[in-house]
């Protein structure tokens, strides 16, 4: 198994937008899968891409909450990022996420910088 990995991305502001988490058998292990998993995406505010310590800006987690794991495999998730969380939201924030099986053992799978974008045509109401 590897460790997390560094993903710097960017959304649009006010958009709904879905993705796919591929965490595959680099983090859990070619044998493994996520059934029985917990997985947990989260948002924070950050000063030079550190979190800032506040409450998550944006939180997703399996169990009816944005994320579904999916593939044939059971190795992959898809995220739903609703327009409402972005809303609103300019600049560079950090972003997590963590897989917690079972047995309450903690896997960090991936981190980085999210880059909130302003689209012009998103400027309505969300």
């Amino acid at each position: 198994m590897s460790g997390p990995k560094l993903q710097n991305f960017s959304l649009p502001a006010g958009d709904d937008v879905e993705m796919t988490l591929d965490i595959g058998p680099d983090i859990v292990g070619a044998e493994n899968d996520l059934t029985g998993c917990t997985i947990l995406w989260q948002v924070f505010g950050q000063t030079y891409g550190v979190p800032d310590g506040a409450p998550p800006i944006i939180s997703k987690s399996t169990g009816g909450n944005g994320i579904t794991i999916t593939g044939t495999d059971a190795q992959t998730a898809e995220m739903i990022v609703d327009r409402a969380d972005t809303f609103g939201l300019l600049g560079n924030y950090y972003h997590e996420a963590k897989i917690v099986d079972g047995t309450d053992n903690e896997i960090s799978v991936t981190y980085g910088i999210l880059t909130i974008t302003n689209i012009e045509i998103n400027k309505g109401t969300p």
